[in-house]
C-alpha cells in the first residue's frame, strides 16, 4: 500500500497560512498559476500525482451588462486557461500511469 502524501498549493499571498499544516507534516507551496513559470515548477514540486483539486478561481462582480470583454479577460486566464493548463500537465501523468482523479471546484 502507497503511503498518502498530502501537498497544497496556495496562492502566494496565502502563503502565511500554509506554516500550520506545514507543522502537521504537509508539504506546502506558495505562488500564482497565472505566473508564467509557475505551472511548471508546481508539476515538478508535485511529482506524481494521483489526485488533484483544481480550486483557483474568482468571481468578477459588476453588472453583466455594463462589463466589457476586458472586465472579465482575468476572470477567464485564471478560472479557464490556467485551470486548463494544469489540468493537461498533471493529467498526462495520470494517462501514463493508467490512473488518476482531477476534481475541479
Amino acid at each position: 500500500m502507497n503511503a498518502l502524501r498530502i501537498d497544497v498549493v496556495s496562492h502566494q499571498s496565502a502563503g502565511d497560512a500554509l506554516g500550520p499544516l506545514e507543522a502537521d507534516g504537509i508539504r506546502t507551496l506558495a505562488g500564482d498559476v497565472l505566473a508564467q513559470s509557475f505551472p511548471a515548477a508546481l508539476c515538478d514540486w508535485a511529482g506524481d500525482c494521483d489526485i488533484l483539486v483544481a480550486n483557483a478561481g474568482r468571481p468578477k462582480h459588476a453588472p453583466f451588462l455594463d462589463s466589457r470583454p476586458e472586465d472579465w479577460r482575468g476572470v477567464f486566464e485564471l478560472n479557464v486557461l490556467a485551470t486548463l493548463d494544469l489540468v493537461q500537465r498533471i493529467g498526462r501523468g495520470m494517462v501514463a500511469r493508467g490512473s488518476g482523479h482531477v476534481v475541479l471546484v
